[in-house]
């Protein structure tokens, strides 16, 4: 664009330490580059955690475009790089914006992607006159049994989606009538 190269990575990253390790490899690389802007996006203790950095460039020219990237995609997990070498024409805010957008994009398009559920464990403890619709509804929800125990009443430890828990729960709170109980 203009003379100026933009070169840009995705990494898939559980840990902001992890993305900082290659934030610091590719700042290592391409150590001549002017500038390593960069977004991440993480799924952490239940909550999406999204953080940027214009890395020298002005304010909101970088990495918010990045993090719009990879927030349009939908993904998470993930750190994008874009490492720009300065190619002597300057852009304004309007174009450096459009570049670091653009090239956030076309690695994310051609980036190969995993799709994951992210699940949370719940125990179900319930009588054994709820069974069949309780299973029904782990069904309906996308839920996986991982645990069960038939004792004087039946408990179930599932993994439901996250994203599934409020109705799964609402659902067995209706078919139980209330005589259900949840742990875990």
């Amino acid at each position: 664009m203009k003379g100026s190269r933009f070169l840009g990575i995705a990494h898939p990253v559980q840990t902001p330490e992890q993305f900082k390790q290659v934030l610091h490899e590719r700042a290592k690389r391409y150590h001549d580059a002017t500038h390593h802007c960069w977004a991440c996006r993480l799924f952490a203790d239940g909550k999406v955690v999204a953080t940027s950095s214009d890395a020298g460039e002005p304010s909101g020219t970088a990495g918010k475009p990045i993090l719009y990237a990879i927030e349009g995609c939908d993904l998470l997990n993930i750190g994008v790089i874009v490492t720009r070498y300065f190619g002597g024409t300057k852009l304004g805010t309007g174009g450096l914006a459009r570049a670091y957008a653009e090239c956030a994009n076309l690695v994310l398009e051609n980036a190969e992607t995993v799709v994951k559920i992210i699940t949370t464990r719940l125990a179900l403890h319930f009588d054994y006159d709820y069974l069949s619709r309780i299973m029904s509804a782990i069904s309906q929800h996308g839920a996986s049994i991982v645990e069960t125990d038939y004792g004087s009443e039946i408990l179930l430890t599932v993994m439901v989606p996250v994203s599934r828990e409020a109705a799964f729960r609402q659902q067995l709170i209706d078919i139980c009538k209330g005589h259900i109980r949840f742990s875990g």
